[in-house]
């Protein structure tokens, strides 16, 4: 429930019965407009398994160097754009994980149905803000998503956790005497999942179950994203108008066209593809084609060659090796999905 702010449900998820869920919403209303802050831990019982949704930051960059220094001294955190999986591996991680030892990246792939889907819901918050306060100058919205998985030593134990992230890339353009200048403010969106090594077999099931069940109220979004572009419009800087015309927007409760529902409810399929690899990589398995049928079939993984005879199949590290020699049946190659 956000209680701090619009009063009603921002999102909901299962958890497990015996395990702690912590956090929440909260808003700072030092800054204007307010930021609004989804943060949280579901914990096992002994502590050592975890899912944790981390606070977004938003950084700042301008080609102009200026502007850079101006922002810096009121206080907005300044870093150039980078890539989703950059960012963590070069920036999110290190800190997140600096009381660790032993630490090395085990896996790193892209997610661009994830990115698709936030670049769907930016592009929805873009279109109410701009209806509410039309933009000075061209606006573009990108969006890059990624995760890394980490084995490394905490406690004597070793750890395994995967990172998943998506990063929102707001691009304002403005003319100066130097040319069209680019201003990038961007906002990195970290998830991650935690589990002694020799138990995430286990446990990688009960996350994506946690991880698919989470279900954000579309009118949190969208009325957020009305009092931002109000508090613009109006040039509101005290607390108690930009609390007034929360409540105001809150009792006006508008409706969530069907578009906007859709844009969420295409949440969990844009998860599916990076699920899909991260258990498969644990149950030892890969998918690769049947070209008699062209579907997908689960194998053993970690053969260099695979292949089918429409009902059998054979899989081989066998330098040379060819099934079709002496053979009355004929085999073809079958390449991995």
């Amino acid at each position: 429930m956000d209680t701090q702010g619009f009063g009603y449900e921002a999102f909901r998820m299962l958890v497990p019965k015996d395990w702690k869920f912590e956090g929440g919403i909260s808003w700072d209303y030092s800054k204007i407009p307010p930021h609004v802050y989804t943060a949280y831990t579901v914990s096992s019982p002994d502590g050592h398994s975890a899912l944790h949704c981390y606070p977004s930051i938003s950084y700042v960059w301008s080609q102009d160097p200026s502007t850079n220094a101006i922002n810096a001294q009121s206080g907005f955190p300044v870093m150039q754009n980078m890539g989703t999986a950059e960012f963590l591996q070069r920036v999110f991680i290190p800190q997140a994980r600096a009381g660790v030892s032993d630490l090395r990246v085990i896996e790193t792939q892209p997610l661009p149905a994830q990115a698709q889907h936030m670049l769907a819901i930016a592009n929805m918050q873009m279109q109410i803000y701009n209806q509410i306060s039309p933009p000075q100058s061209p606006m573009e919205i990108r969006a890059d998503a990624a995760r890394i998985q980490v084995e490394y030593t905490y406690g004597g134990r070793k750890m395994t956790e995967d990172f998943q992230a998506g990063i929102v890339y707001n691009i304002g353009y403005v003319v100066s005497m130097y040319g069209q200048l680019a201003t990038i403010t961007w906002t990195p969106i970290v998830t991650c999942f935690r589990a002694p090594s020799e138990e995430m077999a286990d446990k990688v099931r009960l996350f994506q179950i946690m991880l698919y069940s989470k279900a954000d109220n579309p009118l949190f979004t969208v009325n957020f994203t009305q009092l931002s572009a109000v508090i613009t419009r109006e040039q509101l800087l005290h607390q108690q108008a930009i609390y007034a015309r929360l409540q105001q927007i809150r009792q006006t409760m508008t409706e969530v066209s069907d578009m906007t529902w859709q844009a969420y409810q295409n949440r969990s399929a844009a998860q599916d593809r990076a699920f899909e690899n991260y258990t498969q990589a644990y149950r030892g398995v890969a998918t690769y084609i049947d070209p008699n049928t062209n579907r997908g079939v689960e194998l053993p993984s970690g053969y260099g060659n695979v292949w089918t005879n429409g009902s059998e199949y054979i899989l081989s590290d066998a330098p040379g090796y060819n099934p079709n020699t002496g053979s009355s049946r004929i085999w073809q190659p079958m390449q991995r999905k």
